[in-house]
């Protein structure tokens, strides 16, 4: 068996990268055979190991991921990479940006304009280590202690199969649906990382703001309908200029019903959000007072109007009533953008209520909390800020 690891679990090891290169490209997935015995399920073993979260006498320790796998992992992480979507972006809330030493291709490409990348211009620098999903040569190359990987079991075992790296999982998880799963995806990233205190600072200081949200709101006029709509919105895949979120999570955090609540009772009354297209039909029937846009899509609600001038009807559109928010969903869903939009909303909506607040500052403090930068004036120099928009022009 090839040992990897000194005793102490420092990082004077047998690098992978250079095993590689002396065994050949083909060998990569052999590679796996060689650093740990191999469980009946396909997830590779040390040599020690001491439980959950435990030291082993080889400086290893054995964390048990989100898939329900043991998996032994140094006792010093110093190198990482990430797979699949939103786990280079947990990475970062994590405040563990430094120890990534590759990236998807695609990080570099239209996931640049991403508020993590932005906040960490570095990963555009870092060598690629494939498509989506990772390439496993390109991945080992790059020698990383640990990988970290949003999928199910069986692409994780694989990778970890085809690499020898231990190989993490973390199912994501989002802010409404999924809160609990996030929650407890920073709790295992914190174990593998030693950065437990970072994690549950990062969890009280999310569920600070949604309180904070329901605090200002919870006795809302009218029982909280407002003649609103959020459109535009992403959501496993683009979304079109009436594609809604039934609910719109930050609306549900603020007490607020929208024009769409009373034609999708049921979606409401199951809490979870879910992506709809609208006729254009019913939207031009709804016809909001207020429209707030996603503006990941506002190329394509100005293209829109151009070729369907009825929407220019709509009161919200004549009457200069449409705001712009952040992207709700790239490779899957923006934490940041999502809270920082709950405060513009509210500020829009309940501006008695929130004016105590100036919402380019908290987007600025929720993004540097997040991802460890005030990146607000960068995010709207590529989408644009916190205002009204005129789509006719």
């Amino acid at each position: 068996m090839l040992d990897t690891r000194t005793s102490d679990g420092e990082n004077a090891r047998v690098s992978r990268r250079r095993v590689i290169g002396l065994l050949g490209a083909g060998s990569v997935a052999g590679l796996a055979g060689c650093i740990g015995t191999n469980r009946g399920d396909g997830t590779a073993t040390g040599t020690a190991s001491t439980g959950a979260g435990g030291q082993g006498s080889s400086g290893t320790r054995t964390v048990t991921d989100l898939l329900g796998r043991d998996v032994e992992v140094p006792g010093t992480v110093e190198r990482v990479v990430c797979l699949e979507s939103s786990t280079l972006r947990e990475i970062c809330h994590m405040n563990a940006a430094d120890l990534v030493v590759g990236v998807e291709k695609r990080e570099q490409e239209w996931a640049r304009e991403i508020p993590y990348n932005i906040a960490h211009p570095r990963f555009q620098e870092l060598p690629v280590i494939g498509p989506r999903g990772g390439d496993p040569e390109l991945v080992a190359q790059q020698d990383p202690d640990v990988i970290f990987m949003v999928a199910s079991t069986e692409p994780v075992r694989t990778m970890q199969q085809q690499t020898g790296i231990p190989v993490v999982g973390i199912p994501g998880g989002d802010l409404e649906n999924q809160r609990t799963t996030l929650y407890e995806s920073w709790r295992v990233i914190g174990r593998v990382l030693d950065k437990q205190e970072r994690a549950e600072s990062l969890i009280t200081y999310t569920d600070d703001i949604v309180a904070d949200f329901d605090d200002r709101t919870a006795d809302a006029p009218n029982n909280g309908t407002r003649d609103v709509i959020v459109s535009g919105v992403n959501f496993r895949g683009p979304g079109t200029f009436t594609t809604i979120l039934l609910p719109y999570p930050p609306l549900k955090w603020l007490n607020t019903k929208s024009v769409a609540h009373g034609a999708f009772p049921d979606t409401f009354e199951r809490g979870e959000y879910n992506g709809v297209t609208v006729s254009d039909e019913k939207f031009l029937e709804w016809d909001p007072e207020r429209l707030f846009l996603d503006l990941a899509n506002l190329e394509l609600a100005t293209q829109t109007l151009q070729k369907n001038p009825e929407f220019e009807g709509l009161s919200a559109i004549r009457n200069g009533q449409v705001y712009g928010l952040h992207p709700f969903n790239q490779y899957n869903n923006n934490l940041t953008c999502t809270l920082a939009n709950g405060y513009y909303l509210g500020s829009v909506l309940y501006p008695d209520r929130f004016s105590d607040v100036s919402i380019e500052e908290k987007a600025n403090e929720i993004y540097d909390t997040y991802l460890g930068a005030p990146v607000y004036d960068q995010v709207a120099d590529i989408f644009g800020g916190y205002e009204t928009y005129d789509l006719t022009g």
